[in-house]
């Protein structure tokens, strides 16, 4: 999918009369407000993007989002409006990585939806190079864009069930999820499980393009499933656990799918305005930074995604400062079984005299 991320407003004005002008001392600026625990993703903020996407706004209003230097931005609804763009052929690159033009495609996309955009404390300070007038977005507007020539399919509702059904039957007789099956039986939660989340796990449809579909996204969401089950089934959750499941890549024959097995498509950020203290939340390899996400607006029971380790290792999902905290101090670490299906995981675990909402 491709984004449209415009440069924001400030009180009407376009960005060259206000941007910042003193790289260093945004940078300063980051820095001390992420040490004295400012947060980058406040739940406030993130709810007053959902009421004011949700509405939908028109063509030409703004929507307002606060900034991490406290200061209420504004970006216009471009929703309809349409934009030539060049697409590059990658596989026909140099040895050094370059482009000729001719080798890039002229396409013209239109304006969808707005959405949400997240940036870390690592992508904030690497931006200054290149864009002050984001300086201080850890929060923005962006717009969703489709190709005016070639529209996203629906994709084949009947085959992209097959494939599901098939990929979910393999899931639980795999060896993996047994000894997950295993390690849940073991925990010791504080509360019981309501909610199961899902977040970026991915299309799994049948489409032209894809016409074999993705089966380690679809395994994904089958985990989702089984761990519902399982804590069901062991007492461990209430018999109306609700399963919600977020990402702006799903296509028609996905939601028929996933509405076929009670998984409950939401709009980003409702997902993440959906986790509390008694929710499981899972994410493998995702390409926004749920973790950090998570580090600023709440504790969920159970956390499943990518291992959290010492590194500074530059990735969508980074395991910024926040989050190697928050896990460190307030979480449990159980395995999680290699599967080609999923990257390096891990189960985390609230401690018991940390379960709380924020």
């Amino acid at each position: 999918m491709h984004t449209f991320l415009d440069r924001p407003l400030l009180n009407g004005q376009d960005a060259d009369e206000w941007k910042p002008s003193n790289p260093e001392e945004v940078s300063a600026n980051l820095e001390k407000w992420y040490q004295a625990g400012r947060l980058l993703f406040p739940r406030e903020s993130l709810q007053s993007i959902h009421d004011q996407i949700t509405k939908p706004p028109k063509n030409g209003e703004l929507i307002c989002v606060k900034g991490f230097d406290d200061v209420v931005y504004e970006y216009r609804v471009m929703t309809g409006n349409r934009r030539w763009s060049w697409l590059p052929d990658y596989s026909k690159q140099d040895e050094e990585g370059w482009l000729d033009p001719e080798n890039c495609e002229r396409v013209q996309y239109t304006f969808c939806k707005p959405h949400p955009c997240y940036n870390t404390i690592e992508h904030l300070h690497s931006q200054l190079e290149w864009s002050m007038s984001r300086a201080y977005g850890s929060l923005s507007i962006g717009h969703w864009m489709s190709r005016v020539d070639k529209p996203e399919p629906p994709g084949d509702v009947t085959a992209s069930m097959d494939l599901f059904r098939t990929s979910y039957a393999a899931w639980e007789d795999s060896a993996a999820w047994g000894e997950i099956r295993t390690t849940l039986r073991s925990l010791r939660l504080p509360c019981r499980i309501t909610k199961v989340i899902g977040i970026a796990n991915g299309t799994f449809a049948i489409t032209p393009s894809s016409p074999e579909g993705h089966a380690r996204s679809a395994v994904q969401h089958a985990f989702l499933l089984t761990v519902k089950k399982a804590l069901q089934a062991d007492g461990m959750a209430v018999d109306d656990v609700a399963c919600y499941v977020q990402d702006p890549a799903y296509t028609a024959a996905d939601r028929a799918v996933l509405r076929e097995y009670e998984m409950q498509v939401v709009e980003d950020p409702e997902g993440f305005l959906l986790m509390d203290a008694a929710s499981v939340v899972f994410s493998c390899a995702p390409n926004i930074c749920v973790k950090a996400i998570v580090a600023d607006i709440v504790r969920p029971a159970v956390l499943v995604w990518c291992r959290v380790k010492e590194d500074d290792y530059t990735s969508t999902d980074p395991n910024s400062p926040r989050v190697r905290e928050m896990i460190a101090k307030e979480y449990e670490e159980f395995p999680f079984p290699e599967d080609g299906n999923f990257t390096t995981m891990r189960i985390y675990t609230i401690k018991g005299d940390k379960s709380m909402n924020m």
